[in-house]
């Protein structure tokens, strides 16, 4: 887990507005990151600076951007590091730029020409993280918008449709890492996204950590953004499925022993359980040696290790 520094994150949050700097993560997707970054561009926020970091893509993509994109810096890993680690090298490089904010947008997503100023405007005042409403592209209708812990059930509940409607910002306990926005003084508090996380469950730390040092976390409705569901890793991929699986559990051994921790051992065993009976029942036996696999290496890795085997 990466740490900046500690300054006061009241004083610094008064010094706005300032610089946002958007990083885009990617990996063997250039047709879908130019989408990304067109959107960017098309963007009414006047200060804003536009990174992309490769991830180790070998189909030529860093030549390609910078190609299509010749004001944009490209910052090209040697290999996949993962989307904690890989974001974490584009953080480093925004705050070095003077970013005041810094906003993740994972690249198989486009945000609205107003997203950015309106989740600028309100983290002004109440928020140190904000994430715009995410709907499914093509189809249309709320893929995300955050989640929080409320009542007596120990596990997060995603917002739902009739919530937005208010129209104004939402109070939440997990963001989602797809498009998030980042006020410096936030890393510089908390500190960068935990590497041991190669991907998936890493913004749920992320917003934990946030949650834990106080800090507001906000689902801004006017904000819009659009998600190209499955474009990194098919739904009923067998990678997909290890990776979730494994991080899934690497989240649960993170947990201090608590009733709210023994739950979420209880829905990952249980959810495990139910992927491998239906994977079994249609002979999907790559996703059944995925869940089985996912499970054996969150539970023996250690924690601070990312890199999954395959």
């Amino acid at each position: 887990m990466g740490r900046v520094s500690d300054l006061d994150f009241e004083a610094r949050s008064s010094v706005l507005p300032g610089k946002v700097v958007a990083i885009v993560l990617n990996w063997n997707l250039p047709r879908e990151t130019f989408a990304c970054i067109e959107s960017l561009l098309s963007s009414d926020y006047p200060d804003l600076q536009v990174i992309v970091v490769d991830n180790g893509s070998t189909d030529g993509s860093p030549d390609l951007i910078r190609t299509r994109f010749p004001g944009i810096e490209v910052l090209a890993l040697p290999e996949n590091r993962g989307y904690a680690a890989g974001n974490n090298v584009g953080i480093v490089r925004a705050l070095s730029l003077g970013a005041e904010w810094v906003l993740i947008v994972n690249n198989d997503a486009i945000v609205a020409a107003d997203t950015i100023s309106n989740l600028v405007v309100e983290t002004r005042s109440r928020a140190g993280i904000a994430m715009p409403r995410i709907d499914a592209w093509p189809s249309g209708g709320l893929w995300r918008a955050g989640a929080r812990v409320s009542g007596l059930y120990p596990l997060p509940r995603s917002i739902r449709e009739g919530e937005l409607a208010v129209g104004k910002p939402i109070s939440i306990d997990y963001a989602i890492g797809c498009v998030l926005l980042i006020h410096r003084t936030v890393l510089e508090r908390i500190g960068l996204f935990d590497e041991g996380y190669f991907m998936y469950y890493e913004d749920l730390d992320f917003s934990a950590r946030a949650r834990t040092a106080g800090i507001p976390i906000i689902v801004v409705p006017s904000a819009r953004a659009w998600h190209k569901i499955g474009t990194s890793l098919k739904a009923n991929s067998p990678r997909r499925t290890y990776l979730q699986t494994r991080y899934r559990t690497r989240w649960c051994r993170a947990q201090k022993p608590s009733f709210r921790t023994l739950v979420w051992w209880i829905a990952l065993m249980v959810g495990a359980l139910r992927s491998v009976v239906g994977s079994a029942f249609h002979a999907s036996w790559l996703e059944v040696a995925a869940t089985v696999r996912g499970l054996h290496d969150g539970m023996t890795a250690p924690n601070g290790e990312s890199r999954p085997e395959a």
